[in-house]
Order: C-alpha cells, then structure tokens, then sequence
C-alpha cells in the first residue's frame, strides 16, 4: 500500500466526521455532534474497511478520531475560542482611523513601512 491511499483515507474520515452530522440535521447540541462525529468514525471505518481493506478502515477511522478529538478540545477545553488566527487583526476601517494620531496605523512599526502597496488607498 502506497502513502497516498492512508492520506485520503484519513482526510475522508476527517472531513465525512464533519460533514455527517451537518448533513443529517444533528449538530445542534456538542454532546449529539460529539456522539455523532464517534459513530461515524466507528462506522465508518468498519464500512471503508469491508470494501477497501482494513488498513484504509483504520486510517479512515483514526482521520475521523482526529476530528473528533478536535471538536472536544473546542468544545469544552478552550471553551469555544477560535484557535485560528481569524478575527485576530483590527478591520481596515479601524485602521485608517488611527492614522490621525500621529503615528501612521500599525505600518509605523514594520521596517517595511516605506514600501507602498498597490492596494493601499
């Protein structure tokens, strides 16, 4: 067996771990999407495992594990906190604003400052 054929066994049950319970109406509440995301890496690995081999089942199974191991630290570790950088910087609006206080935004601070970008206004 090839490494790709356990890549795409992992990312499908990764990827299906989360698409399943969204797709079936059962994601409301952690606990049933938690219950959901498990039964799916069970499942599913057992189904991948019958038409594609045992070892493309476990990795699907182990993609899917993962998932859900991601969505308890989420859930009930970190409280529900982005871990991803999104949201992490202020707007542009919010920048543009503070180019009046003498210094010119958060731009003053990089050694790049004097390089001017073709998208800024």
């Amino acid at each position: 067996m090839s490494l790709l054929m356990p890549a795409i066994a992992a990312t499908g049950g990764f990827f299906a771990a989360d698409y399943i319970p969204t797709a079936i109406g059962m994601s409301a509440s952690p606990l049933t999407r938690i219950g959901i995301k498990a039964g799916v890496a069970f499942g599913g690995g057992m189904l991948v495992s019958k038409f594609m081999g045992s070892k493309s089942g476990m990795f699907f199974s182990v993609g899917a594990g993962l998932n859900v191991i991601n969505d308890v630290l989420r859930t009930y570790v970190f409280g529900g906190t982005a871990v991803t950088g999104l949201g992490a910087f202020a707007p542009r609006s919010q920048l543009r604003a503070s180019r009046g206080m003498g210094a010119r935004g958060m731009g003053a601070m990089s050694p790049y400052s004097s390089i001017r970008s073709p998208y800024a206004s």
